[in-house]
């Protein structure tokens, strides 16, 4: 092709003479208002052309005046995956198609070490090798471009915190679809822990676990968010292979398979789920659970609720052990507990509520399948509502406000005290609630109005997000108060607070629908003082 351009060229030149062309357009930074100190380089790709190269202004624009030719042309800033374009013959004014780089630093192979806190673009497979760990710092986000998968054999930490998540997702630009999952291979990377991790957009369609998969393996997974993964099983988390994980804490939502939208149990694991919330997950089996071959999951103090699937819209049990404590399971779209072969499972201390469907339901309309007497009211518990024979009540929680995904109980919610009496006590060291989320009876009859002693500007929550935060701040005197959100270059975004406050706690949100991924800092000014946050906008 390349010799064509040139013959061309020459003729060109030969008959007419050659003088400059205009070249220019656009190139804009992922993320970003300013768009500026992008290198564009053209470099030579024919007799005719002559290598230069320009910067972009802050809207993104370039231009220079290039000798017609054929041209290989480079767009490339620190921090951001460069771009290459190949054989353009550029022989009259020409503007170029508009581009965008996106933001973060390649990656691929296997890693070790530790990285973060930064944005990595994945470029392919990535790993931990048996015997090396890799830590990932706060802040760390990976951004997967294609359908690559984190394969770990080794040791992985990644543990953010609170205000600070470490998120896996995709590159829109790159990769509008999936990326595979976090795979745990071995016992060799049961040392790993994640926690304050975001996992989301995984992909696994004919294999396990779309955000999470463990294969003989038993990492620790606290306070991570898995949500819309999808695979053919485990469309959250997958586990299998005698995996035995411990999961606490997590926030299941919005995952699908065919088999455990939310989460699958099979091959002989043995998971320990606790104070997890399992909600919105779908799946042809299992919409929030799938327990199955002889696995043996014991799930303590879990919310399991607004799950959907073909049957067993909130736990499906076939072949299996499972063990359910002091656990929510409500609003199911079908049956709330479906039974295939399961009739040692153990369902106790459980408040099982508002099914579409039957709350049990069993293989063949055979009760024997299930635990002998489930769901038939012959009791009453400690609190004097009827339960069955395993203490398992089938009434209203009382959630604080289901909708916007509030799912603590209310004061007279009836799995207040209704829990285990034999698990540990709830920190305001009373009987265990059933629930993710316990109800402080702590001077629940006198409440006291506490005002804030400092100025303090809490951590927003969630964080990274995506497009809604809530931010919290704390005013102890009466005076102006001003919150503004600014870009890393300083810019102001959006004032989201610029007026005075008494005395009191106060809370904001901004929707950031408008504005495109990446680092924002939120300010806040009163009365001579400032404190800065860092928040995380991925869409």
């Amino acid at each position: 092709m390349r010799s064509v351009f040139t013959l061309l060229l020459v003729l060109v030149g030969t008959q007419v003479g050659l003088s400059s062309v205009r070249v220019d357009g656009y190139c804009y930074l992922e993320g970003e208002t300013d768009h500026s100190g992008t290198k564009v380089k053209f470099l030579e790709a024919s007799p005719t052309a002559d290598t230069d190269s320009t910067y972009t202004e802050a809207s993104g624009y370039f231009g220079l005046d290039l000798m017609p030719g054929v041209y290989d042309i480079e767009y490339s800033q620190h921090g951001f995956l460069p771009l290459q374009m190949e054989d353009l013959a550029l022989i009259n004014d020409t503007a170029l198609p508009s581009q965008t780089l996106p933001h973060g630093v390649p990656l691929f192979g296997a890693l070790s070490g530790t990285l973060g806190p930064d944005f990595f673009i994945i470029l392919g497979n990535v790993s931990v090798n048996s015997g090396d760990m890799l830590r990932l710092m706060p802040g760390t986000v990976f951004r997967f471009g294609g359908p690559y998968s984190f394969e770990i054999e080794g040791t992985l930490l990644a543990e953010g915190t609170e205000s600070d998540s470490i998120v896996f997702t995709i590159a829109v630009l790159l990769n509008p679809d999936h990326w595979r999952n976090l795979h745990f291979s071995g016992s060799a990377s049961s040392g790993s822990r994640l926690a304050y991790c975001d996992i989301q957009n995984g992909s696994h369609p004919s294999l396990g676990g779309g955000g999470i998969e463990c294969s003989g393996s038993s990492p620790t997974i606290t306070n991570c968010t898995i949500r819309n993964n999808t695979a053919h099983y485990g469309g959250g988390v997958g586990l299998g292979w005698s995996s035995s994980p411990t999961i606490t804490h997590c926030t299941i939502i919005g995952n699908s398979a065919n088999l455990g939208g939310g989460l699958y149990c099979g091959d002989n694991s043995s998971p320990t789920i606790t104070h997890c919330t399992v909600v919105g997950n779908s799946a042809d089996l299992g919409g929030g659970l799938y327990c199955g071959d002889n696995s043996s999951p014991a799930l303590e103090r879990c919310t399991i609720t607004d799950n959907s699937a073909y049957c067993g819209d909130g736990v499906y049990c076939r072949f299996s052990l499972p063990s359910f404590s002091s656990t929510v399971i409500t609003y199911s779209g079908g049956s709330g507990i479906y039974f295939f072969n399961s009739a040692s499972s153990q369902f106790e201390y459980c408040d099982v509520f508002g099914s579409s469907g039957a709350n049990f339901a069993f293989y063949d309309d055979d009760p024997s399948q299930g635990p002998s007497g489930i769901g038939e009211l012959v009791s009453s518990n400690t609190n004097g509502d009827s339960c069955d024979g395993y203490y398992n009540i089938f009434l209203d929680p009382m959630f604080t406000n289901a909708a916007a995904g509030d799912y603590h109980l209310l004061a007279g919610s009836p799995c207040i005290d209704a829990g285990d009496p034999n698990l540990p006590l709830d920190p305001d060291n009373t009987v265990a609630d059933i629930g993710a989320f316990y109800f402080s009876q702590l001077d629940v009859d006198e409440p006291v109005a506490v005002l804030p002693r400092t100025y303090t500007l809490h951590p927003n929550w969630p964080n990274p997000f995506n497009p809604i935060t809530n931010i919290r701040y704390d005013v102890p005197q009466t005076g102006h108060v001003g919150l503004v959100i600014h870009n890393l270059l300083g810019q102001e975004v959006i004032r989201l607070v610029d007026k005075g406050h008494l005395p009191g706690s106060y809370t904001v949100a901004w929707n950031a629908a408008h504005w495109p991924s990446g680092l924002y800092l939120c300010r806040m000014e009163a009365e001579g003082f400032t404190q800065v946050r860092k928040l995380v906008l991925v869409k």
